[in-house]
């Protein structure tokens, strides 16, 4: 089992220093803009968003996105609401399905042929907004 919760070391040595805060991080407002420099936004592993960088697997590029077109319109931004439990990233099925693993330890399996609905479904056209493979 591989734990994946975003707890990770910032990848922004490319960034100048000014942008970073003590831990290499970029800080962010609650609207996930860089205080102090006007029309910059971060999101992600780079954003100093939440313990967990949440914004990388949570939504927070779109809503980033919402909020630079908000501002650049003169309207009010939203807030980054990181969520209030950990998820973790489902790797790839197993030879007889899928297991996934809740933040309370406990389990559940998924069957191949459940799995492969979920994930062409769900996975790639809902939770990617339609990434489509080539």
């Amino acid at each position: 089992m591989l734990w994946a919760t975003g707890r990770t070391s910032p990848n922004t040595e490319w960034l100048p220093s000014a942008l970073l805060d003590a831990d290499g991080f970029v800080p962010v407002g609650a609207d996930l803009s860089v205080p102090g420099h006007p029309g910059l936004w971060a999101v992600g592993d780079v954003a100093a968003s939440d313990p967990l960088r949440a914004t990388a697997r949570n939504f927070g590029a779109q809503l980033a996105a919402r909020n630079i077109v908000a501002s650049l319109r003169g309207r009010s931004t939203r807030a980054w609401r990181p969520p209030s439990h950990a998820q973790g990233t489902v790797l790839g099925p197993l030879r007889d399905g899928l297991l996934v693993f809740l933040a309370s330890g406990r389990h559940f399996r998924y069957s191949l042929r459940v799995y492969d609905a979920v994930e062409r479904h769900f996975v790639s056209r809902l939770y990617y907004h339609g990434i489509r493979a080539k």
